[in-house]
Formats: C-alpha cells, structure tokens, sequence
C-alpha cells in the first residue's frame, strides 16, 4: 500500500510537520555548540539507555511499516528536543495560516520521502557520547534504501532528535526566520 502524508494529513498534517525540540539549545544552535555547553557524562550508557535509544529509533520508523501516520507529525515534542519541536511547530502555524509549506518541511524528514510504502529499516550503528548519540540507519523505501543520520539528545522525557544528517536542524532554524 502507497502512503502520502500531504493527501491524508491536511493543512493541519502539514502544520504538525514542524515537529519539536529539546531545552538548552538556542535556535539554531549546533550539535557542536550544544555538545560543549552540555556537561560531561560517562562515555558509555548504561545498557538501559542503549535499549531506549534502539527503541526510539525503531518507533519511529516502524510506523511507516505499519502502514501509520508517523506519530511525530502530530505530535513533535514526543519526537525531537524541546527547541526544534517549537521551531517545527512555529513552521506548522504558519503553514496553517499561508497555506505555503516551508522548504524544511516539504518531504518528511525522517524518511525524507512523501510517500512511501513497501518499508523497513536496520539499525546499523548508534554510539554514545554522554547524553548525546548518534543513530545510523538504513531506510528502504520502494525497494530503494538510503542512510540516515539521527543525531540524538537525552532529555527528561527520553531520546529526542536535535538533527537528522547534519542539515535538518539549520534549514528549519534559517525557515523560521524567514518573514
């Protein structure tokens, strides 16, 4: 079955596309820039926190198995850290108002696809620095795979995306502060 998120989803679909963020970062803000404010913790996660990661990154890719609407397009908080889920929903407003999609949100950035169907992922690495970690995933998508990069920030409600292959996080800060 062929999915497409613009068909189902709506104006308000495409306004939850602005997904969400974590505290601590100022907008824009880098992975590195955020790594050196973010004080120091063990180099290697507990094997709790290790299942937690592999178990966020698998839920949000197993929705596009399951034949769902990914989750993290209603609701982006569960989904990226406090900063970038603001960002992404400020986006969604705008959207909803315009009717103009921005050009951050104009695929789905996890998959970074609009329609997909016939999927499945493999997690291929994630390493851990202190409360960061970095998820590398194969996304097959129509018989087509791809990487991804989650770069993954520990907050109190679990592992929240802060940026997906080192571009996404930029381009929805530069969309905000465009008029």
């Amino acid at each position: 079955m062929i999915k497409t998120r613009w068909a189902t989803l709506g104006a308000a679909g495409a306004l939850a596309m602005a997904l969400g963020g974590c505290g601590g970062a100022a907008p824009g803000d880098t992975a590195e820039a955020v790594a050196a404010e973010t004080p120091p913790a063990a180099t290697s996660p507990a094997t709790g926190d290790e299942a937690a990661a592999r178990a966020f990154v698998d839920t949000l890719f197993a929705a596009y198995a399951n034949d769902g609407e990914p989750n993290l397009f209603l609701a982006p908080n569960e989904s990226f850290e406090p900063e970038l889920a603001a960002a992404i929903t400020a986006l969604n407003e705008r959207t909803e108002k315009t009717g103009m999609i921005e050009a951050s949100q104009d695929a789905d950035p996890i998959c970074a696809c609009q329609d997909y169907g016939e999927v499945s992922h493999a997690i291929d690495s994630i390493t851990f620095d202190g409360n960061r970690a970095k998820a590398v995933v194969t996304f097959t998508n129509f018989g087509t795979s791809q990487k991804r990069t989650l770069d993954l920030i520990a907050v109190p409600g679990g592992w929240r995306i802060f940026d997906i292959d080192g571009s996404y996080r930029k381009a929805v800060f530069d969309d905000v502060k465009q008029p």
